[in-house]
């Protein structure tokens, strides 16, 4: 299977369906993702489920960004295969989306965290999080911060972090930033490339 982008240093990328690749993967050390949260891709996250227990060494950590309205069925779908963690709150800074048809201004995003069998220790970590939506690389983007703060406390310096749903990146230049290894998957062609630019930028040094 040939990456669409490989820097040399452990940072990857595959383009396509992410069923059609997560059979090929090695194991990692953390699952960090974002999948769409809309009415026909409840299925994403079934698969992140599923490869997210064969892929996880036992205790490993599962981290998902959720729809509120969807929640009782991310959940349901998680735990096919997953335990229950917890469910983190991200606050959103700099705006509240409007959920119309309910009349709602919503200030934060669910993330599911489950774990492969029974959890590891984990680190004292606070549940609630504030970070800013980023639109400058795909109309859902994420801020960085949660992902920088996920990655350092839940990984070792070169751990492996998987996101079967990359879009722009965000998992993967953190990673990249933190000097950990990271393997992205996008089936959007466009974001691949997107993802590529943003790691060819160098890590600056703190």
């Amino acid at each position: 299977m040939t990456p669409y982008y490989d820097d040399g240093n452990g940072i990857v990328i595959y383009h396509g369906d992410c069923r059609d690749i997560l059979p090929s993967l090695p194991k990692v050390d953390l699952v960090l993702t974002d999948p769409p949260y809309l009415e026909e891709y409840k299925w994403a996250y079934s698969v992140v489920s599923e490869w997210s227990a064969k892929l996880l060494p036992e205790g490993g950590f599962c981290f998902a960004y959720a729809s509120v309205e969807h929640l009782p069925d991310h959940i349901s779908r998680m735990q096919s295969h997953l335990t229950f963690f917890w469910v983190f709150a991200l606050l959103h800074a700099g705006g509240y989306p409007r959920v119309w048809y309910k009349n709602l201004m919503s200030g934060y995003k669910p993330i599911l965290v489950f774990t492969n069998g029974r959890h590891n220790e984990s680190p004292w970590v606070s549940t609630v999080h504030t970070d800013s939506m980023d639109k400058d690389f795909h109309k859902w983007g994420q801020g960085s911060g949660f992902s920088e703060k996920i990655i350092e406390m839940f990984t070792q310096q070169d751990g492996l972090i998987l996101d079967p749903f990359m879009g722009s990146g965000t998992t993967l230049r953190a990673a990249k930033d933190l000097g950990r290894k990271a393997i992205g998957i996008e089936i959007e062609e466009k974001y691949c490339e997107i993802t590529a630019r943003r790691l060819a930028q160098e890590v600056l040094p703190l």
